[in-house]
């Protein structure tokens, strides 16, 4: 389950009893398109209630030819049903020109370094019990692009202001139980599953002569809660169904998080 590129849905991060920062790891490895992707993150909270939580800190990626580094705010709302997300940084890296994609040129050599802006917005629903859970996600992103570039992992040639989102829908069972959400009935040492079938939509609405659909895929798979203290797996298998030729066809995804 998988936001752009190799982040991870996991369950939303409840407020420690002493509201202690939380710092999360993950390393994302797909194989259509192939890539890896590390991001890390630390949020510390600055406002804690019964109903609300809001927390700030630092973003920080590498994915397969560039870098992240943003401030992000999260908002979780309600225990968790609603999740909001906002960030806003920079995309340092080396980026493929459109007019060298076409030249035929490849490699490292065929890149140009630039620095692009960017802004995320997330909202994550999330309506659960013990035993099943149904999620939604909603991402809106906005991208310049300094130059004219094709991005091999979406298949696009892009350029200007890129303004694209994506919309996930979920459902889930734990067949032999969750975690608990209470800490007090939390055992630190045995792992818990949530299979799952999730379909994702992404499209572009500007900033490529390609608007409209990017991708549409299927994925199946089993999120593992605890598979050790403060570790979470997820198991992806998938089917792209394109528009792009080049992108559709299965596809597998494996996700380790850290979260604590």
């Amino acid at each position: 389950m998988t936001p752009e590129p190799t982040e991870t849905s996991a369950p939303a991060t409840e407020p420690t009893p002493d509201h202690a920062p939380v710092t999360t790891l993950l390393l994302g490895v797909k194989t259509r398109p192939a890539g890896v992707g590390v991001t890390g993150s630390l949020m510390v909270p600055v406002v804690t209630t019964k109903s609300l939580s809001v927390s700030v800190g630092p973003y920080a990626a590498l994915y397969y030819y560039w870098y992240e580094a943003d401030a992000q705010v999260r908002l979780v709302a309600l225990g968790g049903f609603a999740v909001l997300g906002l960030q806003g940084g920079v995309e340092p890296g080396g980026y493929l020109p459109l007019a060298t994609r076409e030249s035929g040129e490849k490699g490292w050599g065929a890149r140009e370094f630039s620095l692009r802006g960017i802004g995320r917005a997330t909202l994550e629903l999330n309506l659960r019990n013990d035993h099943a859970w149904l999620y939604t996600r909603t991402i809106g992103l906005a991208r310049g692009h300094r130059f004219a570039e094709y991005d091999p992992y979406r298949d696009l040639e892009l350029l200007g202001t890129e303004l694209s989102g994506e919309q996930a829908v979920a459902a889930m069972v734990a067949p032999f139980g969750a975690w608990s959400r209470t800490p007090a009935d939390r055992d630190p040492y045995k792992a818990y599953a949530w299979l799952y079938g999730e379909g994702i939509f992404d499209g572009i609405a500007a900033g490529t002569p390609d608007h409209g659909a990017t991708d549409t895929s299927a994925h199946v798979g089993v999120i593992l809660e605890q598979v050790v203290p403060k570790l979470y797996l997820d198991l992806d298998g998938y089917w792209s169904f394109g528009p792009s030729a080049k992108l559709a066809g299965p596809g597998a995804l494996v996700v380790l998080t850290y979260s604590g």
